[in-house]
């Protein structure tokens, strides 16, 4: 009886194991997905598709969710695009509290890029 515990118990452990680097990939490759269609649409507002109309202004909020949540995902390059946007104040309004903005996403960035450098 308890060697078939301890065999269950090997197993289940081997199985978590095997489990936590796939969870680990998909989710970088979820960030990365969700951080090259942000550059996209950063992209065409560089571009000048958004001064034209060829691009709507709700745009910018989507790429800043973009942008955000690729983030989150741990992804410390989303964060200092981000960052970038606001410090260089490519938002349709003027916004006086972009530069603190900034300064938080820098941060961020910062913290994350610590994190991928961290021992497990």
């Amino acid at each position: 009886m308890y060697k078939l515990i301890i065999t269950i118990l090997a197993v289940a452990f081997v199985v978590i194991i095997a489990i936590i680097p796939l969870l680990r990939m998909i989710k970088r490759a979820n960030s990365r997905g969700l951080y090259n269609q942000a550059i996209k649409i950063k992209n065409k507002i560089e571009r000048g598709d958004l001064s034209i109309g060829i691009l709507p202004a709700s745009a910018i909020n989507t790429m800043q969710d973009l942008f955000i949540k690729s983030g989150e995902l741990g992804n410390n390059r989303a964060w200092f695009e981000l960052a970038m946007y606001h410090y260089n104040d490519m938002g349709l309004i003027y916004d006086k509290n972009s530069k603190n903005k900034a300064l938080d996403y820098f941060k961020k960035a910062g913290e994350a890029a610590n994190k991928l450098l961290r021992p497990i």
